[in-house]
């Protein structure tokens, strides 16, 4: 399975900012402003068009990812488990 964390671009950058104000990522430097839209660009031009790929071959897994933290993971675990207990 393939796991898709659909989130717009606004709450990314929201939550980015977030984590810039509280400083909860540590040291990372690959957390500057030019590296996250230089990962998007990357993210659009490379990872987007495998979506359909995997979508085709009923492997790929898409979770609302605006929710809280807890809410997107429970929904991972749960489609997760789902899927595990249709292929058996």
């Amino acid at each position: 399975a393939v796991i898709f964390l659909n989130i717009t671009e606004a709450i990314l950058h929201e939550r980015w900012e977030s984590a810039q104000e509280t400083d909860d990522r540590g040291e990372r430097v690959d957390d500057a402003r030019e590296k996250l839209a230089t990962r998007l660009a990357e993210f659009h031009e490379k990872t987007l068009p495998v979506l359909d790929y995997y979508r085709s071959k009923g492997l790929l897994i898409e979770i609302d990812a605006a929710g809280h933290v807890i809410d997107v993971t429970r929904d991972i675990i749960d489609a997760l488990s789902s899927r595990a207990s249709t292929t058996q």
